[in-house]
């Protein structure tokens, strides 16, 4: 949860912030993070490793944030 303020501001994600990893997530693939309380999605990224290796890790840069709640391709759509 502490993470959260960094990730909406664009900061990649480390292994330490995230508390539930997805079978199947391939290196390289696009993936989801998402607010462990409320279940809604804050950013989009390119994870760094396949899910086995991200639950072996303690510590380190797993996902490279892409896209986040208030960016401008978040907001793009959005009436003015």
């Amino acid at each position: 949860m502490g993470a959260i303020p960094y990730v909406c501001s664009g900061a990649d994600v480390m292994r330490p912030g995230i508390k539930a990893i997805d079978e199947g997530i391939a290196k390289e693939s696009p993936v989801a993070v998402i607010d462990e309380k409320y279940g809604k999605i804050l950013a989009v990224g390119i994870s760094l490793f396949d899910s086995e290796e991200m639950r072996k890790m303690e510590k380190g840069k797993v996902i490279k944030n892409l896209h986040y709640v208030g960016d401008w391709i978040w907001n793009f759509n959005k009436q003015p």
